[in-house]
């Protein structure tokens, strides 16, 4: 199974979220936009593991203790070596979140992506080069945008499967 330790938007967020995504896919028609039901920030990504592991790290992930509060997103950037558009924001509660969830794989002897977390969602990705220059069409660094709530109360195993037609979705594991 290949997962990832992850927060969903709320519906009001996505619907946000979906708006921007469409104003800049217009801008990079090009580029390949982010399915809106997949939308997600990624605390950790896992990789594979054995389903009975993938579950313990789910009731594990899901019984930590926090608070309930509103992440806001921001401004808009762009990791050019990925050629992926992402819009985020930083707080300290989320990179604390992130720690927390970070700390209890570790605990449980699940290996992840050791990568600094940095708190985005992507939202367009395969942004092609300018031709003849090489570099990326993408966004300054970043560039503030109206911000979007998002609230965030728990994270989640998600689990990244593919369909018939070879499609990917995200779905949760273990109910949360």
């Amino acid at each position: 199974m290949r997962c990832f330790i992850a927060i969903r938007p709320d519906a009001t967020a996505r619907a946000q979220l979906a708006r921007l995504a469409d104003d800049l896919h217009r801008r990079h028609p090009l580029a390949r936009r982010l399915d809106g039901a997949n939308l997600h920030l990624t605390l950790a990504f896992i990789g594979e593991l054995r389903p009975a592991d993938a579950h313990a790290a789910a009731l594990a992930v899901q019984a930590l203790p926090g608070e309930a509060f509103d992440w806001q997103l921001d401004r808009v950037g762009c990791f050019e070596r990925a050629r992926v558009v992402w819009v985020g924001g930083e707080d300290p509660r989320l990179t604390a979140l992130a720690q927390r969830v970070r700390d209890t794989l570790a605990a449980l002897k699940v290996h992840f992506d050791p990568k600094p977390f940095v708190a985005h969602v992507s939202l367009l990705r395969d942004v092609p080069p300018c031709p003849g220059t090489g570099a990326t069409k993408l966004p300054a660094a970043t560039a503030a945008v109206e911000p979007i709530r998002w609230p965030i109360d728990r994270a989640c195993l998600l689990v990244s499967e593919r369909d018939a037609r070879s499609a990917v979705h995200y779905r949760t594991l273990d109910g949360c």
